[in-house]
């Protein structure tokens, strides 16, 4: 039989175990060794068997483990010292609430070899259990934990570490809202009833962030969380929120000198990182592409900001971004990137989709849209201003026959002859049917409603690239006319086509952030989230 060695990690099969209730003697599949200690216990099982029900049998081996035959195996090897040291001669258990025998080993899994599905997750993954308190669920992981995040883990008592929050009640130095205070304790209150994964929706313009930072300042005070990841699905959005770290303050300290935070360039947190600011692009590198995934213990806590866009493809991705086949394939990538850590999810959003409900759960805290308005914190919206031209109204219809310019795949005009009538609606206009008059004439009625000398800023909304293009000459043109003086960069267009490369798309989102100009950025989707612009508020 193979003997655990001081310093070196082990997995050592058919280790023996006590006597079970029934006066059998009993033998672990493994138990999990850092060092002398004895951390962990594994039931193996074979492909065609569900994993969750075997966790009963690592239960027994934790229960029946004889430490006495593990001291006299050790002392036969090493110095009293040593032993004691690892295997003190007092028990320490933990109590299981089906039967009075006590848990001995604090960890317990459970594998068939099938590789990780969230699709068939009882048949497939590991599955795991903290047995040192009654309320903690089992789980299926995609990896095993590594051996120093199991001591962590059994240095750490996340029971004894939530009553923090009770005995610190106060956010006075947090500077929030009443309801961003609320939603902060909501979480509190979830993480501590043991919720795994916790939603929040707050309507847009109430402060997710801000929230997110407090409640992110709370949980690694109170030592709940040794390491969070703030996941965001796109640089723009990672670079906000690091801007906002710089700018918020608790107690005269920015967020960003209180803890040691690593941005988006950082591929990996140091022991030290408290915070790591992360793309879903570049988890899905790190962990799915990566011939070293990232253990599964990096990070115990993961923030999601603007949690519904983990479900949107975008019309408009920097070519980095750009890496997943379709919307679906974007959403289980997504998923399986979630599912990947063993971790405490919080979301928050403004919108909560089916999709994100299904991941997170009903919210556990809403703030909407209207209670905002009558708070005082949100304007309540004017009626829409709707520009309605001859052709949106009554559509296009062209004859078989008539000549018309059509645009090949290369982007070039040819001319063609129609085969069949054809009708366009207005949602046909600039995708299968292009008007210049259409974009002329709603271009230059948006010249009576916006200045482009002012402080205000304007998006517009495209549906398309090319599309986006014409509106930005039809634009100027028009804006030209009623202001001589108009600056070329007032209006510009901002979309991930505009500049393959990501970090200057990122530098023209600040220039329209915080620069006088531009006034107008057009965009496609790209900037349809998470961008905010101060003096619009």
């Amino acid at each position: 039989m193979s003997v655990p060695e001081p310093g070196v990690n082990k997995a050592i099969a058919e280790w023996p175990t006590g006597k079970d209730e029934t006066g059998k003697q009993g033998f672990a599949d493994y138990v999990l060794f850092v060092g002398l200690k004895p951390i962990a216990v594994v039931e193996a099982k074979r492909k065609n068997i569900d994993v969750p029900g075997k966790l009963n049998e690592s239960y027994r081996y934790s229960k029946y483990f004889d430490n006495a035959f593990l001291r006299d195996t050790l002392l036969e090897h090493y110095s009293p010292d040593e032993v004691h040291e690892a295997v003190p001669a007092y028990e320490i258990s933990w109590q299981d609430t089906n039967g009075t025998q006590r848990f001995k080993i604090p960890f317990c899994y459970s594998t068939n070899g099938r590789e990780y599905r969230a699709a068939m997750k009882t048949k497939s993954g590991i599955w795991y259990r903290d047995v040192r308190h009654t309320t903690n669920m089992s789980k299926a992981l995609p990896e095993w934990h590594r051996p120093e995040e199991l001591l962590d883990m059994l240095g750490s008592d996340p029971q004894k570490q939530n009553q923090w929050f009770a005995d610190n009640p106060g956010m006075s130095e947090l500077g929030l809202r009443y309801y961003q205070e609320d939603a902060v304790r909501a979480v509190e209150k979830a993480i501590v009833n043991g919720q795994q994964e916790i939603l929040l929706a707050m309507a847009t313009g109430t402060g997710k962030t801000r929230t997110a930072i407090a409640l992110m300042f709370r949980l690694i005070q109170s030592q709940r969380f040794k390491r969070v990841l703030f996941l965001v699905d796109r640089r723009s959005l990672g670079e906000q929120a690091l801007g906002s770290f710089e700018d918020t303050r608790i107690n005269g300290d920015t967020f960003n000198s209180i803890f040691d935070i690593k941005g988006l360039t950082d591929k990996f947190p140091e022991d030290s990182t408290k915070i790591h600011v992360a793309t879903v692009q570049s988890l899905v590198k790190r962990t799915l592409q990566s011939d070293e995934p990232m253990p599964v213990g990096r990070y115990d806590c993961i923030v999601v900001d603007e949690a519904h866009r983990g479900y949107i493809l975008d019309k408009e991705q920097t070519e980095g971004e750009l890496q997943f086949r379709s919307q679906l394939d974007y959403v289980s990538v997504y998923r399986r990137i979630l599912d990947h850590f063993d971790a405490v999810k919080i979301a928050l959003t403004a919108t909560p989709a089916l999709h994100t409900v299904d991941i997170f759960g009903e919210p556990v805290y809403r703030y909407t849209y209207r209670t905002a308005v009558i708070d005082g914190y949100l304007i309540d919206q004017d009626p829409p201003i709707q520009i309605v031209t001859r052709n949106a109204q009554d559509g296009v219809y062209l004859s078989e026959g008539e000549q018309v310019e059509r645009l090949n795949p290369q982007g070039e005009l040819i001319n063609d002859t129609l085969a069949d009538d054809q009708d366009f609606e207005v949602a046909d206009f600039n995708r299968g049917l292009v008007i210049p008059a259409f974009n002329r004439a709603v271009c230059g009625e948006l010249t009576k409603y916006l200045d482009p000398t002012g402080q205000q800023k304007t998006l517009v909304f495209c549906v398309t690239n090319a599309h986006a293009d014409m509106v930005v000459d039809e634009l100027r043109a028009a804006f030209k006319k009623k202001y001589p003086q108009l600056e070329h960069d007032a209006i510009i267009k901002i979309t991930g086509d505009a500049d393959k490369d990501a970090k200057k798309v990122q530098s023209m989102i600040v220039r329209f952030n915080k620069e006088r100009l531009p006034n107008i950025v057009v965009t496609v989707d790209l900037l349809t989230t998470g961008v905010d612009i101060p003096s619009n508020l």
